[in-house]
């Protein structure tokens, strides 16, 4: 994955054309058209071999239950942002969640929490205007490990719920986040699904 793959509440904002020789040689996605299966395209592939690259990707600090040693950052559904911070741009900081899986180029940076439904959170926080606002007014050119460990990450409430659960609606565009469903879905996020009249 690189930069203009993901937006602003959107895991899938723009594909690469199959000839990509210049930035601008994007896409926009229709997000009502897209597949469940749906895999972005990627103008870059690792320079080592598939044993190299493997060994190159960090693990957590932490061991989960049942395991014997730490599991690859690429396990886990993360959060990640472009490093560079376009001060001028209508939204300078640039947040998103990654599936399992996937790499990306040395331009973004990630973030994998413990609990993963404090990744969503971390994510949620970073979609709103706010942290937006305090990113920016920092002044940095980077949004790197320094200035992002300075978003907040509020105890779970019901208004943590609620971030949680916007954020899900916005990036479970498809079925490679279902199991991330599963894994943060709670029952309270029914208080947060509004009667329709004529709507099951």
């Amino acid at each position: 994955m690189s930069g203009p793959h993901f937006y602003v509440g959107n895991p899938f904002y723009k594909t690469p054309r199959r000839v990509c020789t210049q930035n601008s040689h994007y896409d926009g996605l229709d997000l009502t058209t897209l597949p469940e299966d749906y895999l972005p395209r990627t103008n870059y592939v690792p320079d080592c071999s598939r044993a190299e690259y493997e060994s190159r990707i960090p693990r957590v600090p932490w061991v989960e239950d049942g395991e014997s040693e730490p599991k690859k950052v690429t396990e886990y559904y993360r959060d990640v942002n472009r490093e560079m911070i376009g001060a001028a741009a209508e939204r300078p900081f640039i947040p998103g969640l990654f599936q399992p899986k996937v790499g990306y180029i040395n331009t973004l940076i990630s973030w994998v929490l413990k609990q993963q439904y404090n990744t969503v959170l971390f994510c949620g926080m970073g979609y709103s205007l706010p942290i937006d606002y305090r990113v920016k007014s920092t002044g940095m050119g980077h949004a790197n490990r320094t200035l992002v460990c300075q978003i907040p990450l509020p105890l779970q409430s019901l208004v943590t719920d609620a971030i949680v659960f916007r954020t899900m609606i916005l990036i479970a565009l498809t079925e490679t986040y279902a199991k991330l469903w599963r894994i943060i879905y709670d029952d309270t996020f029914q208080t947060f699904i509004r009667y329709r009249p004529g709507v099951g």
